[in-house]
């Protein structure tokens, strides 16, 4: 990220025709770009399996650098400066989004520490967790949105359309390569749960929306057992909790 955030801010120094625009939408994309350095996470973890660190490091570059499709198409066109009445909705957007995104972070963070201890809670179901699977990829989409509207209000007519890359290359990201491989990773582990097939069938994947389109069930693979693995042991039937630490 702050690979990326460096180019974008150079470009920006070198632009003849800076605005108030211009400004706006690199400042608001630095905060997004450096949330990860001041929460301590990784929004781009490494590829699973043995995919060489350099070939890893490629692919997230060129994913951010693809999310950053609004920025890039607004330092080649101009911006226009009077202001929009969309504007209002972008900047609404992005803030929504990082608030979404920080407070999501937090919870999943202290779920994390207190998980060892607390066996009632196997998988992230509180806070803004209980009201959608995967809110911090949802606020990330938001911000993202919200960017690629303040961008579009500053280009001609027939470019606005090139801003559109950024959030819905940031969605189709997270639902088929974040959000895949959680949901997999928690399906395998807890797909045999009450709990856990109720909490995936009554909240929505991204936001709390309730979206039907956007449910665990047509993102997840199904859980088969590997040829000639051993199937997996029923749940046990003792009066223990219904939920595994």
């Amino acid at each position: 990220e702050v690979g990326i955030m460096l180019v974008m801010v150079l470009s920006y120094i070198q632009l003849d025709n800076r605005t108030v625009r211009h400004t706006i939408v690199v400042a608001l994309a630095c905060v997004w770009y450096l949330l990860p350095m001041f929460m301590g996470i990784n929004r781009y973890p490494r590829l699973e399996g043995n995919a060489p660190a350099l070939f890893s490091l490629f692919a997230k570059g060129t994913a951010m650098y693809v999310q950053g499709a609004c920025i890039w198409s607004l330092f080649a066109t101009g911006a226009n400066m009077s202001p929009w009445p969309m504007d209002f909705l972008g900047v609404a957007l992005v803030a929504l989004g990082l608030g979404l995104e920080v407070v999501a972070i937090k919870e999943k963070l202290k779920h994390l520490k207190l998980r060892p201890k607390d066996t009632t809670a196997p998988w992230v179901k509180t806070g803004v967790w209980q009201y959608a699977r995967h809110p911090d990829c949802g606020g990330e989409v938001l911000a993202w949105s919200g960017l690629a509207i303040l961008a579009a209000a500053g280009m001609p007519a027939r470019q606005m359309a090139l801003c559109a890359v950024s959030p819905v290359f940031s969605l189709t990201l997270r639902l088929y390569v974040t959000i895949a491989g959680r949901e997999r990773k928690l399906a395998l582990k807890y797909y045999k749960l009450p709990t856990y097939e109720k909490y995936v069938a009554t909240t929505p994947l991204l936001l709390p929306l309730g979206i039907e389109a956007l449910r665990r069930q047509n993102w997840t693979p199904v859980v088969t057992p590997a040829p000639g693995s051993a199937p997996a042991s029923p749940a046990p039937s003792s009066p223990a909790p219904s939920e595994p630490p």
